[in-house]
Order: structure tokens, then C-alpha cells, then sequence
């Protein structure tokens, strides 16, 4: 069940990215995106809540991260290719923005207004991906 649900969560995710918008503006809206797929209470609670109790959070995180961890890493090296941040080693990177993902989502699935919650954690994802911009 988990595996299904996050499937279809990260082909939902995958399919909102835009073509016409920058690879860090993409990045914001997929993760949007995500927070919006995931606030949908069954969608939390398989995902959020049940994966990582009932798999236990090492084995959740290694499914988790086979399906949002290429999105994550192709956003980050389409970003670098497009020059809109510095070039650096794409898989530490990769890992610290999808954990940095991952954590929030988490907590906003224990939250009482999971969307409230996600919008805050929006603008600080927003605030990191600016610190990564490169200075135009």
C-alpha cells in the first residue's frame, strides 16, 4: 500500500514541474506540489505516518527516497546545468535537500492543520534554494 500511494504521489509530483519556469522555481512548485498531495489526510497517513511507524523510519526512508530522491537530484543538477546555482557534488546535496523535505513533511503530518504547517516550511525551502542561487 505504501509503496503504491508514494508512487503515485511522486508521479503526481514529477508531472506538475513546468517547462516554461526555471529549474529552482520548478523545484519550489514540485515540492508545493508534494505538501498539497500529502495534507490529503489518507494520503499523510500511509505515507507520513503509518510508512515510517509500520516499515520503521530506516526502511520508509530508503522507499521514500527511491521515489522523491531522483526528482530531488534531477531538480539540483538541472538547476547546476542551467547555472542558476554553483556547481558542487549533486549527492550530498541531493541528500540534504530531501532530508531537509522529508523532516518537514513529517512534522506537518502530526500538525493540526497540515497545510498551514507546510506553507511555513514552504518559505523556508524557498529561503534555501535562494542561499543556493548564484549571484546574477
Amino acid at each position: 500500500m505504501f509503496e503504491t500511494v508514494s508512487s503515485n504521489v511522486a508521479a503526481a509530483v514529477a508531472a506538475s514541474a513546468k517547462p516554461n519556469l526555471g529549474p529552482l522555481e520548478n523545484m519550489t512548485l514540485t515540492t508545493e506540489r508534494y505538501f498539497e498531495l500529502c495534507a490529503d489526510p489518507p494520503t499523510a497517513r500511509i505515507t507520513l505516518q503509518d510508512g515510517p511507524s509500520v516499515l520503521g523510519y530506516e526502511r520508509w526512508r530508503e522507499l521514500d527516497t527511491a521515489h522523491f530522491g531522483g526528482l530531488v537530484t534531477a531538480g539540483l543538477t538541472s538547476a547546476m546545468e542551467a547555472g542558476a546555482i554553483v556547481e558542487q557534488p549533486v549527492a550530498p546535496l541531493s541528500n540534504i535537500v530531501l532530508a531537509a523535505i522529508q523532516a518537514a513533511a513529517l512534522d506537518c503530518a502530526v500538525q493540526e492543520d497540515f497545510a498551514e504547517a507546510a506553507s511555513r516550511y514552504l518559505r523556508s525551502f524557498e529561503a534555501i534554494l535562494s542561499g543556493l542561487a548564484r549571484d546574477t
